[in-house]
C-alpha cells in the first residue's frame, strides 16, 4: 500500500512542476520564447522543439489535460484539470494562447500558456 501510495506521490508531484513552475519562468524566459515549432495536436496535446541550457534542441510535448483545467467556461492553470473533456474547438494562436469554446458558456475563451507551462531542460 505504502508503495502505490508513494507511486501515486511522485506522479502527482511530477505534474505539479511541470505544469506549475512559476519560479522557473519567471527565472528563465517564458517557454515560448525557447521553443519553436509550437502546435496543438489532437485539441490538448501542445508539442514544440524546446531548447536545453547548452542551446540544443529537443521535441517535447505535454498533455495540456494535466496542466489546464476549465473553471465554469473559463481555462485555468491547474494540475489534472481535463479541460479537454468540457471544452471544444481548441486552437493554439503563436506563440502561446489556446482558445476554446468551453461549457457551460460556450463562448471562446483563452489562457496564455506560458504561465502554466515552462521550458525545464528542454521538456514541457
Amino acid at each position: 500500500m505504502q508503495l502505490k501510495l508513494s507511486f501515486v506521490s511522485i506522479i502527482s508531484l511530477t505534474l505539479f512542476m511541470a505544469c506549475f513552475s512559476d519560479v522557473a519562468a519567471k527565472d528563465q524566459t517564458a517557454f515560448s520564447a525557447t521553443c519553436d515549432n509550437i502546435s496543438l495536436d489532437s485539441g490538448h496535446i501542445l508539442t514544440a522543439d524546446c531548447e536545453d541550457a547548452a542551446g540544443q534542441t529537443f521535441p517535447t510535448s505535454i498533455d495540456l489535460n494535466d496542466c489546464v483545467l476549465n473553471n465554469g467556461g473559463i481555462l485555468q492553470c491547474g494540475v489534472n484539470g481535463n479541460y479537454f473533456h468540457s471544452c471544444n474547438s481548441c486552437t493554439l494562436t503563436q506563440p502561446s494562447t489556446l482558445i476554446c469554446n468551453c461549457s457551460p458558456k460556450g463562448v471562446p475563451t483563452s489562457i496564455d500558456l506560458n504561465g502554466c507551462i515552462s521550458n525545464i531542460r528542454s521538456e514541457l
